[in-house]
């Protein structure tokens, strides 16, 4: 059943995308084609969802992840030193 649908599978690069998909809830799974995309392709589990607060609340734990693992690299960098300097 076609459905609006929030894809934060890519929200880093290009924002949640909102569009009408077509939705199985038994298999937590969205198929169609977004708009900007060349071709239609399938999401699943919390790549998608049906609920803006829903999938705010899902970028916002994304982020919060990805600040988490940017800062353990930062961290790493600067432990990095090469010969005697």
């Amino acid at each position: 059943m076609k459905q609006k649908v929030y894809i934060t599978k890519y929200a880093f690069s290009s924002g949640i995308l909102e569009c009408e998909m077509d939705v199985d809830l038994e298999t937590k799974s969205c198929y169609g084609k977004p708009d900007g995309f060349a071709f239609a392709t399938g999401f699943y589990g919390n790549d998608f969802h049906l609920t803006k607060e829903d999938a705010i609340n899902d970028f916002e734990k994304r982020k919060e992840k990805k600040i988490i693992s940017l800062e353990k690299q930062i961290v790493k960098m600067k432990r990095l030193s090469f010969g005697n300097r």
